[in-house]
């Protein structure tokens, strides 16, 4: 992982694709200019100005820049597709599986496929499809 904290411009390709230590991923569609915060524990995604997401780098085992279009073709057959794109988290690709959002406390926040981040209150929730799950922050 790497080591420097600050912010890194994401100059590779138009999404940002995150493999979690639980073999999930979440792509993330990038505009102009995104860059990623690294903090000691974590690392932060911003594009347009805006936070897409933070997360600890114990969860990630790596990540890729690649080609929106080919990440979805590629992993769309394999496992369900998460993106966050203008505030919106998306869950596709889910087939027959359960999709929810809890609040750390336990409380289902929706079961809906999209949600809109925008009106969460800040903290953090966790995804849950089918038998995964993975945590994510509103700030």
């Amino acid at each position: 992982m790497l080591t420097t904290l600050g912010f890194a411009p994401c100059l590779a390709a138009n999404s940002l694709v995150l493999h979690f230590t639980d073999s999930t991923q979440v792509v993330c569609k990038l505009a102009n200019e995104p860059l990623i915060h690294f903090d000691f524990n974590t690392f932060t995604l911003l594009s347009q100005g805006s936070d897409m997401g933070s997360w600890a780098f114990a969860d990630v085992a790596y990540w890729n820049f690649q080609d929106l279009t080919d990440a979805i073709d590629r992993t769309e057959a394999e496992r369900p597709v998460i993106s966050i794109e203008d505030g919106k988290l998306t869950v596709e690709g889910t087939g027959d599986k359960d999709v929810a959002v809890y609040d750390v406390a336990g409380r289902l926040v929706t079961k809906q496929a999209v949600v809109d981040m925008h009106a969460l209150p800040g903290g953090t929730y966790v995804l849950r499809v089918g038998d995964n799950s993975i945590k994510f922050m509103v700030r």
